[in-house]
């Protein structure tokens, strides 16, 4: 499977821009069948000053995730961020979300919070 490819299938569906590379900083948990992807969970981990409770360690991650429809409710996307919650554990990660009326509540079953941030965007690059 060409897993930049199948990304970029993902960012298709999505209608967002396709990317050239896979960042270093990013950790990608998915699922195959044969040469396509199920979904995906995105990992795009950063270091920000400790701040307590919610960045302990100052190493932080969003959380993306998404499952292609034909996969849907088959337990995929539980499987991948099980398996992203198992590699930040390990490697002393928070993770943070923007959550969608999908992701919230498979989220808040595995676990997940909700913020005590009040989150506010300002978009400077458009």
């Amino acid at each position: 499977m060409d897993l930049l490819k199948e990304i970029n299938r993902m960012q298709d569906y999505c209608s967002h821009s396709h990317i050239e590379k896979i960042e270093d900083s990013w950790a990608v948990f998915y699922e195959e069948d044969g040469d396509t992807a199920k979904g995906f969970v995105f990992l795009y981990i950063y270091k920000r000053l400790p701040y307590n409770p919610e960045y302990n360690t100052g190493l932080v991650a969003e959380i993306g995730v998404f499952t292609f429809p034909e996969y849907r409710k088959q337990g995929v996307c539980t499987r991948l961020i099980k398996q992203a919650i198992d590699y930040a554990k390990t490697n002393k990660i928070d993770i943070v979300a923007d959550c969608n009326n999908n992701s919230y509540p498979i989220l808040k079953e595995l676990g997940f919070i909700d913020s005590k941030d009040s989150r506010v965007w300002l978009h400077c690059s458009g």
